[in-house]
């Protein structure tokens, strides 16, 4: 019982803070809109997801008189929190990746802090920190 609530303590604390940290953008009604992600980000997963529908997406000719797809990392064709975009609309799929990474940074700062010899509140603490900055 202990160690079930060693390791359910941290998924819990985590869930609580990234559901929290990302309640705006966690209906797929609201768009994550920040920065460069209306000029920059969305414009590429659905040019992605567009030319993909045609087959194995090489080319867009829509974007510059033409750039490659697969060779450039700014499409993220081989991440594979990038194909969320076939799955839902690439707005909530931009959103969906954004929780993704916090919950992956906050148990990377649990998992450093506890390896560190730090408590169960120092990796917590450590934790929120760390994946808050992620927002």
């Amino acid at each position: 019982m202990r160690r079930r609530t060693a390791v359910l303590l941290p998924v819990l604390l985590c869930l609580g803070w990234v559901l929290t940290l990302f309640a705006p953008v966690l209906s797929p009604a609201v768009a994550l809109a920040n920065r460069d992600v209306p000029v920059f980000d969305l414009p590429l997963r659905s040019a992605f997801r567009d030319l993909a529908a045609h087959g194995l997406p090489v080319w867009n000719p829509w974007l510059h008189g033409g750039q490659p797809i697969l060779s450039n990392p700014s499409y993220g064709a081989f991440y594979p929190p990038s194909w969320l975009v076939f799955a839902v609309s690439p707005t909530y799929a931009l959103s969906l990746m954004a929780i993704l990474h916090a919950a992956v940074a906050f148990a990377g700062g649990w998992r450093l802090a506890r390896h560190f010899g730090c408590g169960r509140a120092a990796a917590a603490l450590g934790a929120v920190g760390y994946s808050g900055c992620t927002a």
